[in-house]
């Protein structure tokens, strides 16, 4: 009886180990071509897709799909949740999301800031699509492809989203 529980446990543990080696040559396979995305982003073509998001003063929760921000030559989309208190009322609906669409902005890009390495911190603002508020972005990138992204608005609470960098989806025709 003891020699078939050996057995049984050798083998589980044996299964495991063999699934982690290819969990982790697969992750190792889908993390290559973002390696060094901090050393690339002169062209500034970035597509984030929001996964979590981490309100001021509520529990951080996961996203759903269709949020994300995109920056491509000098220009800002963005479709964002907001979760939290409005310091003033919203004439349209529509303006609960944080919003942008096809804004020119001015983007200041700091590469590795000092005693952190493979991180980079890009800032900027912008006025929402309705034109009734005025965002303020901070994009914190990290070389794995993962980014924290703060928003900052006078007639809202701060908001933080987590990210990934991930291929731009092609545009339907």
């Amino acid at each position: 009886m003891k020699t078939i529980f050996v057995k049984l446990c050798v083998a589980i543990f044996a299964f495991a180990a063999l699934c982690s080696c290819g969990i982790s040559a697969d992750s190792t396979q889908k993390d290559q071509p973002l390696q060094n995305v901090v050393d690339n982003l002169d062209s500034l073509d970035l597509y984030i897709v929001i996964n979590r998001i981490i309100p001021k003063s509520m529990p951080p929760r996961e996203s759903m799909d269709g949020y994300f921000l995109s920056l491509k030559d000098g220009i800002l989309t963005c479709y964002l949740p907001f979760i939290g208190s409005a310091h003033g009322a919203f004439l349209n609906s529509n303006e609960i999301a944080i919003d942008v669409e096809d804004t020119p902005v001015d983007v200041k890009v700091t590469k590795n800031p000092p005693k952190r390495s493979s991180y980079a911190v890009l800032e900027f603002s912008a006025p929402s699509k309705y034109k009734s508020e005025v965002f303020v972005f901070t994009v914190e990138i990290y070389s794995n492809g993962n980014t924290r992204l703060s928003v900052e608005s006078i007639q809202r609470d701060f908001i933080n989203y987590a990210g990934k960098l991930e291929k731009r989806p092609e545009r339907k025709k």
